[in-house]
């Protein structure tokens, strides 16, 4: 059995953790609406009685909220969701918000929502409940071609199950591991930019953001969309969340 490489420790004062690709900071927009003059976009609620069946049946995004839709792609989006609700015989419609919500209020509301993030651009995103009080261990296993797995330690117990928790999008072979209120406080093209993992141990680096440890780390197996499961203890709180690198999908 591959013997686990600890990568660091992450804090999380807020008690709210995002999981993410590292390329994507830079678009991070704390609790300002996110501002992308070149691309517009709009975001949209899945309403009515049937909003949940439809949301999973649909199957775009997690959750039933649509994020970053490009203007131009509105029309047919609707078009589209409307006759699949009517052939799945759904009471639900999309209501578009007023102006894009902030990334901080979408980990705000997956986390009240039970969901297990949501999108970025297209690109899927973790948020969950994370403890407050202590360091948060992240590991990782090696496998035949680079990292097999990656785990963030949440509790000491032991594990008696795991979930099916849900995808995690890549772009730039890269992960931060994140307090969501710290995020607010990166400085993309600023002085924390000089973080250099290549010539880090393991491709992997922590510093210090808003009052909270971040790591970043590199994939070492490229982009991709990767599924990651839930650990949880005998009562069925959790114990880890664990990105499974080897199996892309």
């Amino acid at each position: 059995m591959a013997t686990e490489v600890v990568l660091g420790e992450v804090t999380c004062p807020s008690g709210q953790l995002v999981i993410m690709d590292g390329g994507y900071v830079e678009l991070w927009s704390g609790d300002q609406v996110p501002d992308d003059e070149e691309n517009p976009a709009t975001d949209f609620a899945i309403e009515g009685a049937d909003a949940e069946a439809a949301a999973a049946s649909f199957d775009r995004q997690t959750g039933t909220r649509l994020y970053d839709i490009p203007v131009h792609a509105v029309a047919d989006l609707t078009d589209v969701f409307d006759e699949h609700c009517r052939e799945h015989g759904l009471d639900a419609w999309l209501r578009a918000f007023e102006r894009q919500v902030p990334h901080r209020e979408r980990v705000r509301h997956a986390v009240a929502a039970r969901e297990s993030g949501f999108g970025v651009t297209g690109v899927p995103v973790l948020s969950m409940e994370a403890p407050a009080g202590r360091a948060l261990r992240v590991t990782a296993v090696p496998g035949k071609h680079g990292w097999q797995s990656m785990r963030i330690e949440l509790g000491d117990a032991p594990v008696a199950d795991s979930w099916e928790f849900g995808e995690l999008g890549v772009d730039h072979a890269r992960l931060v591991f994140a307090d969501a209120d710290a995020l607010g406080s990166w400085e993309h093209t600023g002085p924390l930019d000089g973080l250099v993992l290549s010539g880090r141990d393991h491709e992997a680096g922590v510093i210090e953001i808003g009052g909270a440890s971040v790591l970043m780390a590199m994939t070492s197996v490229g982009d991709g969309f990767f599924l990651v499961h839930l650990d949880v203890d005998a009562d069925g709180i959790p114990v880890a969340l664990r990105i499974d690198l080897a199996g892309e999908h």
